[in-house]
């Protein structure tokens, strides 16, 4: 899975946005704001993480068993799917 080339991150005050670069965006030109962990989970997806292991970085950063992290994890990958974010959802 990857992220689509038309997102990027930009940080904007102390926040983190996932900003459309490309006028052909799911989204239009609107801007989604990330949490700390939906911050760490796009990282984590750009450096080609798997969905166990991005399931691990958060559970270990926040403290949360893996189980409880995966759910969040595919849920996450699944809402990038359904805006055109998120290519290949389905690979492990």
């Amino acid at each position: 899975m990857k992220i689509n080339e038309g997102f990027v991150i930009q940080k904007i005050g102390d926040s983190f946005y996932a900003v459309p670069v490309s006028k052909n965006s799911a989204i239009g030109s609107s801007m989604i704001k990330l949490n700390e962990t939906a911050h760490l989970m796009w990282k984590k997806i750009e450096e080609g993480s798997s969905k166990e292991d991005i399931a691990k970085a958060i559970s270990e950063e926040y403290n949360v068993d893996k189980e409880t992290a995966l759910v969040d994890v595919k849920s996450f990958c699944e809402q990038l799917g359904k805006v055109g974010i998120l290519e290949g959802i389905d690979e492990p």
